[in-house]
């Protein structure tokens, strides 16, 4: 299901199940739903209620999901289980179901609501009356997106700013709202004229000023910013607040943070990965699992530093939540993904270098001598460093055993071959001269510079290690701010995010 059917299906159900009340269907032996998940919601959608006028109610829901679903990917679509039929969206049908009842318990009693989606782009959409959808947080983005400072300081993306996917907004706060943003953007450009206040800085405070202002509606509940996950199976959903209150000293504190299990990178290079004749590393991503507490709250998360098409920057982090039998699983949505320039900041930062690109030359420059011989090194250094495990433990990264074809290298030679493939041509003659096999060349260029991007990521994880603050590893500060830059958290009551609630 594509992503806009995803969130237009969450605030459709909103506006039914909070705002006018529509029963949320019984399970598939006819007992009452709750909230809470249940192992049929992967393969079966609710049923109608027993009695007749609450049946309608339901089946008007539904309706309005397949209005904008296409007839061959609706709510009502299966394919064949090996227990017969089995819906195809049931899990998304019973996400939007279960976000409205989490959201219902939230807000209490309330049902005098508009519903706002992003994605909408200004236009009524179908599902909910028009005099029910409103626009006037988009319109506080495109405002704010208006300015060349902020559009740089979010890379241009809203939700480097705010990861809101949908809201709800009482009308006398929308009112309220977009006559404050009409009159902000002129109030502070003309305080700049007279002050000389211009550029970034005026650009921090009038954020600051529209977060402020959100907060207040927020914290009212007269805005629902609103933050949408898929449903993880066998885990209950949860609404939990983020970027609403100050911080307690204005910045988070206590921090602990370790590796959970082993981190791994894979450098063996190998053939006949997934049938095919290519040339390719055995793994192509940077992999751990680490565990976060600052002050009393603690969460646990994963991170993957891969490729996505051609750019090696893509930190995808996914939280790894408790199941509803005490287990722990990794969510099927991420928590959010590291903003590109950020991430290359705090990289840059941690491992020491002057550029975030620094010794790894463009697809189809070669490496040079000096250039193998460091990314060598820090192979070799990065397979012998230690971190931390758990409380009071220390492990290593496994990057395999250095080998290509089976073949074990020394990190030199290893380098040198890598080298050699890199500036080989593209056909299969080409790479046997190099290794013995003939193979096709394929992305294995920009897989080369995938692999120095993640030694350099591991360079910076060594570095917050090695360095202490009170005698403990800043390594627990680096995996912090990893997971609050991709959850779009505050660390620090001056950054920039703003406020929203997270439905996961």
């Amino acid at each position: 299901m594509k992503k806009i059917h995803n969130e237009q299906g969450s605030i459709v159900a909103m506006y039914y199940i909070i705002g006018l009340g529509t029963p949320t269907g019984l399970n598939p032996s006819g007992a009452a739903r709750t909230g809470r998940y249940e192992s049929w919601m992967g393969k079966n959608i609710p049923i109608p209620p027993k009695q007749k006028s609450h049946a309608k109610k339901y089946t008007s829901m539904i309706d309005a999901f397949n209005s904008f679903l296409p007839s061959t990917d609706n709510i009502y679509t299966t394919t064949k289980g090996k227990k017969g039929p089995e819906y195809v969206n049931a899990p998304w049908c019973n996400t939007w179901i279960n976000q409205s009842i989490s959201l219902k318990e939230y807000l209490g009693n309330d049902s005098d609501w508009l519903y706002g989606w992003f994605d909408s782009k200004g236009q009524s959409f179908k599902g909910i009356p028009s005099n029910k959808i409103t626009h006037v947080f988009e319109c506080i983005w495109d405002m704010m997106a208006s300015n060349k400072y902020i559009k740089n300081e979010f890379n241009g993306q809203k939700d480097n700013w705010d990861p809101a996917d949908t809201y709800l907004i009482k009308s006398s706060a929308a009112t309220e709202l977009e006559k404050y943003c009409e009159d902000l953007m002129p109030q502070f450009e003309s305080i700049g004229d007279k002050i000389d206040l211009e550029g970034p800085q005026l650009m921090e405070k009038f954020i600051g000023s529209v977060n402020l202002e959100l907060c207040k509606l927020v914290k009212e509940k007269r805005l629902i910013p609103i933050s949408l996950k898929k449903q993880t199976s066998n885990v209950s959903m949860t609404v939990k607040e983020s970027n609403i209150n100050a911080l307690p000293g204005g910045k988070i504190s206590d921090v602990r943070g370790y590796f959970t299990g082993k981190p791994y990178s894979y450098f063996d290079v190998v053939s006949g990965k997934k049938g095919s004749k290519e040339i390719d590393f055995i793994g192509n991503s940077f992999f751990f699992k680490c565990h976060i507490k600052t002050g009393a709250y603690g969460n646990s998360y994963q991170i993957e530093q891969r490729m996505q098409g051609s750019s090696p920057d893509k930190a995808e982090i996914k939280d790894i939540k408790t199941t509803d039998d005490g287990k722990l699983k990794s969510a099927n949505a991420q928590a959010g993904q590291v903003p590109t320039r950020k991430f290359k900041d705090l990289i840059k930062k941690w491992a020491d270098v002057t550029d975030y690109d620094y010794n790894i030359p463009k697809v189809g420059v070669p490496f040079n001598t000096t250039q193998l011989n460091y990314w060598a090194k820090e192979m070799q250094d990065m397979s012998n460093i230690k971190l931390s495990l758990n409380e009071n433990s220390t492990t290593e990264i496994d990057l395999g055993n250095f080998q290509i074809l089976g073949t074990s290298y020394s990190a030199n030679d290893y380098w040198d071959l890598l080298g050699k493939l890199d500036n080989a041509a593209e056909d299969a003659g080409a790479i046997a001269s190099v290794i013995g096999e003939k193979l096709e060349k394929g992305n294995f260029s920009a897989k080369i510079r995938n692999k120095c991007y993640q030694l350099r990521f591991m360079r910076a994880l060594s570095n917050a290690y090695d360095e202490r603050e009170k005698g403990e590893p800043q390594l627990c500060m680096l995996l912090v701010r990893l997971y609050y830059l991709a959850a779009k958290m505050k660390m620090n009551d001056k950054d920039l995010n703003g406020p929203f609630v997270k439905i996961s």
